[in-house]
């Protein structure tokens, strides 16, 4: 597989914060050679959560994109897919790089 395929039309992820929290404690034995790639991701996650739902659109698409390349990762770990899943998070869209219309609104 040359490319990692994001399924978004299957519904909105919502998560509490302890599983979450648990999530990636978990998932920092899978990513620790990718520790700057994986603490950007945890601080625009940190940065949509804090406004209460405004971005609730964009944080459960950034949460699916992050359980599908953990999921991809663990299944078949060699090191193409551990580089593909790197370039995947390095080409993740930043938090100041929001949609105008949709992401701003509830």
């Amino acid at each position: 597989m040359n490319k990692v395929e994001f399924n978004q039309q299957n519904g909105t992820l919502f998560f509490r914060f302890a599983s979450l929290h648990s999530f990636f404690s978990n998932s920092r034995t899978h990513f620790s050679i990718f520790r700057k790639q994986t603490s950007r991701l945890l601080s625009q996650l940190v940065c949509l959560l804090l406004h209460f739902g405004v971005f609730r659109k964009r944080t459960s698409r950034l949460l699916s994109q992050l359980v599908c390349l953990l999921s991809y990762s663990s299944n078949s770990r060699n090191p193409e897919t551990i580089a593909l899943v790197a370039k995947a998070i390095e080409n993740l869209p930043e938090f100041s790089q929001a949609d105008q219309h949709g992401s701003f609104l509830r």
